[in-house]
């Protein structure tokens, strides 16, 4: 044309910064109304420009809270609710994210987290501006492995304990009989008293909680209560009637001994003394 090519493009912004060429990017400090002119110049010297405003949104400003811990046990899950401080303009819009990649689906304000990873969401008002929130780095701690070792006997005998234990180094442990809480059975080993079924919850080091593998079952046996009478006469067997109480005994053995040097094992046996004495007779149960 008769004025010549373009060969400077100057662009001036708020009337202060400048940058040349065409096409350029320019990124405003602040959001607001901001003037933006374009001087143009040509080889021969002639020279236009024009003003236009430009109109910065503002980002907008959004905070994730969890619904507590983000120290979880395996099991549990925790929410992450996001909160928008400033900027919220309809329509708007959420995405997050795991380890980065999208969460299928979760385009809510809040997310329920349940694996190891950090967490993120990224907001969309209605001017199209977008921020993405901090990360939120969720641990899942795994369960506590433990198991009740298997005790010497299955019974209890009298007032003999049997004591029960577990080989997992925890942070705590109770101790529970038929499904309640034994009071003060909170240490590594339990001595137990009473008949019934015996489990154990075991606390990590990070707080989590599991029963422990195997429930005890024990039973409880009395001694049993040793009596007898007699019933003798002359030159006849002697009976011995076996009067002892073995209703909490379980299974008993008898072991009876005569005083002439003859045992037996029968329940209420007889005996045939061959000579006129007085003998001393036992039974053990």
């Amino acid at each position: 044309s008769s004025t010549g090519v373009i060969n400077l493009y100057n662009w001036i912004f708020d009337g202060g910064n400048t940058q040349s060429g065409n096409p350029i990017s320019y990124s405003f400090s602040t959001s607001g109304p901001h003037d933006v002119k374009l001087l143009i110049v040509s080889d021969k010297g002639c020279k236009d420009s024009i003003t236009h405003q430009v109109q910065i949104n503002p980002n907008p400003v959004i905070s994730v809270t969890p619904s507590g811990s983000l120290n979880i046990c395996q099991g549990a899950t925790v929410q992450l609710n996001a909160t928008i401080q400033s900027g919220n303009i309809q329509p708007n819009s959420f995405q997050w994210y795991f380890n980065g990649a999208v969460i299928p689906g979760a385009n809510q304000n809040s997310v329920t987290a349940d694996q190891t990873g950090d967490y993120k969401v990224k907001y969309t008002n209605g001017n199209g501006c977008s921020i993405m929130s901090q990360i939120s780095s969720v641990i899942v701690n795994p369960l506590p492995q433990a198991n009740i070792n298997l005790p010497s006997q299955n019974f209890i005998c009298d007032i003999q304990p049997v004591n029960l234990s577990t080989s997992y180094i925890g942070s705590s442990y109770q101790w529970y009989l038929n499904g309640g809480i034994i009071s003060g059975a909170s240490q590594q080993s339990y001595n137990a008293l009473q008949p019934g079924n015996y489990t154990l919850e075991v606390t990590s080091s990070v707080g989590c909680k599991s029963i422990a593998t195997g429930v005890i079952s024990l039973k409880k046996y009395q001694k049993p209560t040793v009596d007898f009478s007699i019933s003798t006469g002359c030159n006849i067997p002697t009976i011995f009637n076996n009067l002892s109480d073995t209703t909490l005994s379980g299974q008993v053995n008898f072991l009876w001994n005569f005083g002439d040097g003859n045992q037996s094992t029968l329940y209420s046996p007889s005996h045939n003394y061959t000579n006129g004495n007085n003998y001393t007779v036992t039974l053990s149960a």
